[in-house]
C-alpha cells in the first residue's frame, strides 16, 4: 500500500473544502473496504480525507414528521444496538446484526458501506424496501436521491466527485410497515449474501389485504434493485401460496445474476425466488398472527 497525505477535517465545511482543494482526494469513513482495496492496490490515493472528526455526519433521530435519520457515520454497530431502531424499525437492527461480524460493524460506516456499493451487501436491499433517500452534500447545495437511482452500476453511485453523503432518510410512512431482510449465505454466518431479499408490507384493516408493497433483491444483479411488477401483484391481494409462486417467478424472470464462486446464474435465480417466497410469507405470518413462520 502506498503513502497518502491524511486531511481531517474538523466539519463539513472544512470536509467539502478539502474535496474542493484535493481532485484525487478519497474519502474515508471507516475504512472497512477502502483499506482491502489499497492493500490490493486497487485504490491507490495520494490524499485521504477522514471523516471522523466532521460531527454533522453521527446520529440516529426520529425526525419531526416521524421519518428517521442516520448520519453518515453511523457504524454497522450502532444501527444493530440503537434503541430508537429497535424500537421503530427493528428491521434495520436485524440486518445489521448479520453484516459480517462484530470486529467489521464496529468499523464500517453506514455511508461508506452504501458508497461502496457491492450488490451483495445487506443495508441496500431493506432500506430499498423502506423507500429511504440519501442526502447528498457539496459546495454549491444538497441533493436528496431516492436510494432506488443513487445505484448506477456494481461499485458505482450517483454521487459527484465533489459531494459528500451526509445522511439517510427513511419516510414515515415506511416506520408503520411490516419490514424484513433474509439472506442465503451457504459459506459461513459472517459471508456476503449470495442473495438477499428485502420486504415491506402494509395491510388493509383485515391484516390480510395488503395495501402497499415494497420489495428489493440483492446479490442478484449489478446492483440491489427493487422489483416493480412483484410490487404490484402483491397489491391487493392476501398472501397465498399461488400468490407467492407468481411473485417468485416474476423475481425468477426479472434478476440479472452471473455466475461466480458464490453460485451460477441459475442457482442464484432460484435462490432469489427462494427467499422471496420466505420473507414474503413471515411477514404475512406476523400481521396475521402476531408470529412468524417461513
Amino acid at each position: 500500500m502506498q503513502s497518502f497525505e491524511l486531511i481531517l477535517p474538523s466539519d463539513l465545511d472544512d470536509a467539502l473544502n478539502a474535496i474542493e482543494q484535493e481532485s484525487d482526494a478519497i474519502l474515508w469513513g471507516g475504512g472497512a473496504a477502502s483499506t482491502i482495496l489499497m492493500k490490493q492496490n486497487l485504490l491507490a490515493p495520494t490524499t485521504v480525507i477522514g471523516l471522523e472528526r466532521v460531527s454533522e455526519l453521527y446520529g440516529i433521530t426520529r425526525l419531526e414528521d416521524g421519518g428517521v435519520r442516520i448520519g453518515a457515520m453511523v457504524r454497522l454497530r450502532e444501527i444493530e444496538l440503537s434503541p430508537l431502531l429497535a424500537g421503530v424499525l427493528p428491521c434495520l437492527s436485524e440486518t445489521a446484526r448479520v453484516i459480517a461480524n462484530v470486529r467489521i460493524r464496529n468499523v464500517a460506516t453506514l455511508g461508506g458501506h452504501l458508497v461502496h456499493a457491492d450488490p451483495a451487501q445487506d443495508l441496500p436491499p431493506i432500506l430499498l424496501a423502506l423507500d429511504a433517500s440519501v442526502k447528498l452534500r457539496s459546495k454549491a447545495g444538497e441533493r436528496i436521491v431516492p436510494l432506488t437511482d443513487f445505484f448506477v452500476d456494481t461499485m458505482e453511485t450517483d454521487i459527484r466527485s465533489n459531494e459528500i453523503l451526509v445522511e439517510v432518510l427513511i419516510p414515515n410512512d415506511a416506520v408503520a410497515r411490516a419490514s424484513r431482510y433474509v439472506k442465503f449465505r451457504p459459506r459461513s454466518q459472517d459471508d456476503y449474501c449470495t442473495v438477499g431479499v428485502a420486504a415491506s408490507l402494509a395491510f388493509e384493516d383485515d391484516g390480510r389485504t395488503i395495501r402497499s408493497a415494497s420489495l428489493a433483491v440483492g446479490g442478484a444483479g449489478p446492483t440491489a434493485s427493487r422489483y416493480q411488477d412483484a410490487e404490484a401483484r402483491l397489491i391487493g391481494s392476501s398472501v397465498t401460496k399461488a400468490l407467492l409462486d407468481e411473485v417468485a417467478e416474476i423475481i425468477h424472470e426479472q434478476v440479472e445474476p452471473w455466475d461466480d464462486d458464490r453460485g451460477s446464474e441459475t442457482y442464484k435465480r432460484d435462490m432469489a425466488a427462494v427467499w422471496t417466497k420466505r420473507v414474503l410469507s413471515s411477514l404475512a405470518g406476523d400481521a396475521i398472527s402476531g408470529g412468524t413462520y417461513v
